[in-house]
């Protein structure tokens, strides 16, 4: 038998060395990381969790597991899209045209240009560091900057304030919030203040009132937010604005019509309101509009929007309804601009507290013109001369008793008199 020749036994020697360092090599490599993805039970519960409009499992702090439904949901997504054109909708045109019918008709295009400034204003103002400074984290006083001139602001939700919306669509929703809200204000002053004037005037309210309120009671770490903030140290609950919009205005509106003093003429010449055909279109597109401003701060299609388009409904029906029987009682007759006013009286006092009403209540509806109309005739004692001298009824930020409604007569909530000169609900005799 012939032995291997030296080359043979090198050549095994090698192939030993190489088989050998292979199942080394294999038994020491670290076993697989084991797949992130989520799973049945989990994306089943993610998918419960964007019908319900509420957070996913991946939405936790401790969370290991990624979801296959990141980012925004469509259909949330898509009603908050909806939404904000609404609201921005009730300035322009709904706004200026319920404006622009109650004033004389030479000054029908000048409140038109003062509804069209401030949105192109306050949209600039807000683009550059108003949604920053009011829903950034900050100071329980005013937000920070890290969102200024919407750096970071993308199609990703922010976690503070919704799941499924995204981030950039919900700037712009609180936009159009931000738009509408000086230009309420501009009922008190028509007829006697220069564009300039309104311009300046609404640059500096917005920073020194409405960017500071808006962070106390709707910012994640605001002083006043009842809602998101355990350490709030005022537990409002302003769901829709009746705090932040309507009594921010309703005050501002108030004093500066009493720093302006009466129009010229005033009760020397005739001031009637040039065109109820306008007053009601305006007020329409108002009452459509505050869909989205009601259902749609519930940042989602979900349940709670359901209830707030149904109480937005019946408040303003039934306002408007009571406003022009009490017209036609009182005065022998009811009147276009009498229904537009309970109407307009409707939308603003179901506002702030909707979501937490299971169900609309009749004496709230009613009780809202009641209040209101006897109060419209103390203005021109007064002499504040709105054009057309109007009230408005909000409601106080308070705690909420989340009980259903046992009778048509339960009131949830403690109403208070803004006497804002806004919202023009009626002419001043």
């Amino acid at each position: 038998m012939t032995s291997p020749s030296e080359a043979d036994k090198i050549d095994m020697s090698i192939r030993f060395f190489i088989l050998g360092t292979v199942l080394l090599l294999a038994n020491a490599a670290p076993a697989q990381t084991p797949s992130a993805s989520p799973s049945l039970e989990r994306r089943v519960a993610d998918l419960e969790a964007y019908v319900n409009n509420a957070a996913r499992g991946s939405d936790s702090a401790n969370a290991k597991t990624a979801s296959n439904i990141s980012g925004s949901g469509p259909g949330h997504n898509g009603w908050m899209m909806t939404a904000s054109a609404l609201v921005l909708f009730m300035t322009l045109p709904g706004l200026a045209l319920f404006y622009g019918g109650l004033v004389r008709q030479k000054n029908v295009l000048s409140v038109l240009a003062q509804c069209l400034g401030i949105a192109g204003l306050v949209a600039i103002l807000w683009w550059a560091v108003g949604y920053s400074l009011v829903f950034s984290r900050g100071s329980p006083f005013i937000g920070g900057l890290k969102f200024a001139f919407l750096r970071g602001v993308d199609a990703q939700p922010n976690g503070d304030y919704s799941y499924w919306v995204s981030q950039n669509i919900f700037a712009m929703y609180q936009l159009m919030f931000a738009i509408i809200t000086p230009a309420l204000i501009i009922g008190a002053v028509a007829e006697r203040i220069k564009f300039a004037a309104v311009l300046v005037f609404v640059g500096v309210w917005m920073f020194v009132v409405y960017f500071p309120l808006a962070h106390m009671v709707w910012g994640i770490d605001g002083l006043m937010n009842g809602v998101w903030n355990p350490r709030a140290q005022v537990t409002a609950i302003d769901f829709a604005g009746g705090t932040v919009v309507h009594m921010s205005s309703g005050w501002s509106a108030l004093v500066l019509c009493a720093l302006l003093g009466p129009r010229l003429g005033f009760r020397k010449e005739i001031m009637a309101p040039h065109s109820m055909v306008l007053c009601m279109v305006g007020a329409g597109m108002l009452w459509v509009g505050w869909y989205g401003f009601n259902a749609g701060s519930a940042l989602g299609a979900d349940g709670i929007a359901a209830n707030a388009f149904t109480t937005t409904t019946l408040a303003t029906a039934i306002a408007s309804f009571t406003w022009a029987m009490l017209e036609y009682v009182l005065r022998g007759k009811a009147s276009v601009l009498g229904f537009c006013s309970g109407a307009v009286a409707g939308l603003v006092v179901i506002t702030p507290a909707w979501r937490t009403k299971p169900c609309i209540t009749l004496a709230e509806s009613i009780r809202n013109p009641v209040m209101t109309f006897p109060m419209l005739m103390l203005l021109p004692a007064v002499s504040l001369t709105p054009f057309p001298g109007a009230l408005k009824v909000a409601y106080l930020p308070a705690e909420v008793r989340r009980k259903p409604c046992p009778t048509l007569f339960l009131s949830t909530q403690p109403p208070v008199i803004v006497p804002a000169a806004l919202m023009a609900t009626a002419t001043v005799p």
